[in-house]
């Protein structure tokens, strides 16, 4: 008997399959992740600074009383001692790591491979693909 198998010595191997089309927004999980560790940094800052228990200034200011001017706003700010040296230093901390968070996002390989397959006027749109796309709930499933 006889086999009747295909004839498999000329199909193209795995190695010799044609690349995949780049598609810029095909993130890698861990740009994806390097940009929700931005995003979370950046909203530790904002929510450290828009603590109403923090003062107005960050150095010590007399205040003012422009109420009763006449001008359109009014405002008034009462004297402040400024901000203390543990408030500077948890400011500089979450700066810092804002920072570091961005630089990570904007120094990833994907952007060189983004600029090389669809040029540079893609940066900023894929830029902000990636930042819509974080913002997705995680596939739990998928992930595990």
């Amino acid at each position: 008997m006889t086999s009747t198998a295909p004839d498999t010595s000329d199909a193209p191997t795995e190695e010799q399959q044609p690349p995949e089309p780049f598609k810029a927004e095909n993130f890698p999980p861990d740009l994806l992740n390097k940009q929700r560790a931005l995003m979370a940094a950046y909203a530790a800052l904002q929510a450290f600074s828009a603590n109403p228990e923090l003062p107005w200034a960050v150095e010590p200011q007399d205040g003012w009383d422009d109420t009763g001017s006449g001008r359109w706003t009014e405002s008034k700010r009462d004297k402040t001692g400024g901000w203390s040296e543990a408030q500077r230093a948890e400011y500089d901390r979450l700066w810092n790591e804002v920072r570091e968070r961005a630089f990570e996002v904007t120094s990833h390989e994907h952007w060189a491979a983004v600029r090389k397959h669809c040029g540079v006027e893609a940066v900023v749109e894929t830029r902000q693909a990636l930042k819509r796309a974080a913002l997705k709930p995680l596939d739990v499933a998928k992930a595990a």
